[in-house]
C-alpha cells in the first residue's frame, strides 16, 4: 500500500512536465490529381496562412503526387 502511495505521488509530480512538453501541430497529407483523376508529380504546392512562422511554406509532390506539410501551426 505504501509503496502505491509513493508511485501515485511520483506519477503527480511528473505528469506536469510532460504535459508541457506536448505541443499542438497537425499535419497535412495528400495527393495532387488533374481533372481526369491522374496524379501529377513534381507539382509545387504552396501554404499561406499568417500563423505560419518564416511565411508560406512550399514542397513538390513526389512521383506518386504525394505531398505532406509535416509541423503545422494552429490557424486558418
Amino acid at each position: 500500500m505504501r509503496r502505491t502511495l509513493c508511485l501515485l505521488g511520483l506519477t503527480f509530480l511528473l505528469m506536469p512536465p510532460l504535459a508541457l512538453a506536448q505541443g499542438l501541430t497537425g499535419a497535412l497529407i495528400g495527393t495532387v490529381q488533374d481533372d481526369q483523376g491522374g496524379v501529377l508529380p513534381g507539382a509545387v504546392v504552396r501554404m499561406q496562412s499568417p500563423a505560419l512562422i518564416g511565411g508560406p511554406a512550399t514542397v513538390v509532390t513526389n512521383e506518386k503526387g504525394q505531398l505532406r506539410f509535416p509541423t503545422l501551426v494552429p490557424g486558418e
